[in-house]
């Protein structure tokens, strides 16, 4: 029956993208944060692989973002503008502090950052939270609101609102490139850009544990 499909999917959603962060958050699985979403990832292809009406030919195509660049750029020009007058007027010795202060890293994480941070991330939270939970949505926009909510609040395990802020921010204009673009290498693309950024402006002590410390 349609109910009952429709009560455990949101339970699905429910335990994967809050109850999951919370317990995090609180530490009930002490575990690193790379792995469990590796991990996550990996259920969420298991699920999608049985799904014989989930889309996988599209996502990687490069047409999408040859017409969403522009629009893409211009965003990330302006936002990323914006966060540079905040860091420098704020706290003007944290810029490109994490380039200063551990250059060999930071090339490392520009490097890795994609493939093993927006990527999974992406296919998660656009991907498979797009299909698998659509029929759960009358308007698109409320999809979207969710979705940008549950993105900012998997960043709680961060422990810092700033993290939850921006990534909040962050998840509706990925939301809003994906329902766009269909194109799970278009929204990497941009995610990717943020969060290479933010690492590079001085934020990333707000994304990543060890250099925080």
């Amino acid at each position: 029956m349609r109910w009952i499909k429709d009560l455990l999917l949101t339970a699905e959603l429910v335990f994967l993208f809050l109850f999951l962060p919370l317990a995090f958050f609180l530490n009930w699985f002490p575990v690193p944060i790379i792995p469990a979403l590796l991990a996550v990832t990996l259920y969420c292809a298991a699920v999608a692989k049985m799904d014989k009406s989930f889309p996988t030919g599209p996502f990687l195509r490069l047409a999408p973002w040859r017409r969403h660049r522009a629009r893409i750029l211009r965003l990330l020009l302006i936002n990323g503008a914006l966060l540079t007058v905040v860091v420098l007027a704020v706290r003007p010795e944290w810029a490109l502090s994490f380039v200063r202060a551990e250059p060999l890293i930071w090339i490392m994480v520009m490097l890795l950052y994609p493939l093993f941070s927006a990527l999974p991330q992406e296919f998660i939270y656009r991907s498979f939270f797009f299909h698998r939970y659509r029929r759960l949505f009358a308007a698109s926009w409320s999809m979207d609101a969710v979705n940008a909510f549950a993105f900012g609040f998997m960043h709680i395990v961060f422990d810092n609102w700033v993290a939850v802020a921006l990534t909040t921010v962050g998840g509706w204009l990925f939301a809003r490139t994906y329902r766009r673009s269909g194109s799970l290498l278009c929204v990497t693309l941009e995610h990717s850009l943020y969060g290479c950024f933010i690492f590079t402006i001085g934020l990333g002590h707000f994304f990543y544990e060890p250099w925080s410390g």
